[in-house]
Order: C-alpha cells, then sequence, then structure tokens
C-alpha cells in the first residue's frame, strides 16, 4: 500500500523529496523528482535537475548543474561551476574540481579526485581520474550480472 502512494507521488506528481538535515543556499533550483538526502550542502547559483539523487553528506558548491537522471554516491564534494551530464553518476567520496564538464552517461568510480573534463560514456576512477573504459548505450547491469552469475544462481537469489 505504502509503495503505491509512494510510486504516484514520484511519477505522476513528481515531487520534490529534501531532508529536513541538508542545507540549501538560495537561489537553488530544484526540479521536480529530485531527491536530496541528508545532511547535504548546496550552494548559490545551483541546479539539480529532475530525477537527480543526492546522496548523503555531499557538499555541491555555487553554479554547478545536475542534469536529469544525474546522481551521486555519499560524500561527494564538487567545486564551483561543474556540470554533470545526464545519466552519469560520481562515486562515494569522490572529489570534482571547479569548472568540470563530466558528459552524459559517465561513471566517476569511488575516491576518485577529477581534475580534467571527462567524455560521454565513460567510466573514469583514481587520482586523478584517469578513463579507464568506454560504456555502450544500451548496457544494463542487470544483464552484467546476469552472465556473472547465471540464470540458476540469480533465480535462486531473487526467490529468497
Amino acid at each position: 500500500m505504502f509503495s503505491r502512494w509512494l510510486w504516484k507521488i514520484l511519477l505522476y506528481k513528481r515531487a520534490k523529496i529534501i531532508s529536513k538535515n541538508s542545507i540549501i543556499n538560495k537561489p537553488v533550483k530544484i526540479e521536480p523528482g529530485a531527491v536530496i538526502l541528508s545532511n547535504v550542502v548546496v550552494n548559490s547559483g545551483s541546479k539539480i535537475g529532475s530525477h537527480c539523487i543526492i546522496n548523503t553528506s555531499n557538499s555541491i558548491d555555487h553554479d554547478n548543474i545536475f542534469e536529469d537522471f544525474s546522481s551521486t554516491g555519499p560524500r561527494v564534494v564538487t567545486g564551483g561551476n561543474v556540470q554533470i551530464g545526464k545519466f552519469s553518476f560520481l562515486g562515494i567520496g569522490s572529489i570534482i574540481i571547479h569548472k568540470i564538464r563530466i558528459k552524459q552517461n559517465t561513471v566517476i568510480g569511488g575516491n576518485s579526485f577529477v581534475n580534467k573534463n571527462c567524455f560521454s560514456n565513460s567510466i573514469y576512477f583514481g587520482s586523478p581520474a584517469k578513463k579507464a573504459k568506454s560504456r555502450r548505450l544500451g548496457d544494463t547491469y542487470l544483464w552484467k550480472i546476469i552472465l556473472k552469475l547465471g540464470n540458476g544462481v540469480l533465480r535462486d537469489t531473487l526467490n529468497s
């Protein structure tokens, strides 16, 4: 019952969910469907796109743009004027210095230090972050899990 109600809010009414323990400095634009979790600081001039997830203890500096469906792990820090492309993910504890552009569909690994712009459809990690590989459009994480585990193991896992 509860999940059906929550689903309706998120999909149909496109609510914004912002933790009362977060600090949002004005002016900040937060699009419908965005979720900002506890202990997040979002500084002035930033824009959080539709259906973004800003995880716990993030520090988003001034004039950042998180495009639609981008998300972060916990403890991410971004400098000023950073732009995160659609469908991109910043891993736990990653640091992005000021004026960096991370293009769409890009993954930044945990504890990475990003000091250069990142291309689309790519995976970066390290300190400093380097491109590890390209991502193909249409790749899904579930498909990789199925290939690794095999159908029988996955079925047993889902049924337990």
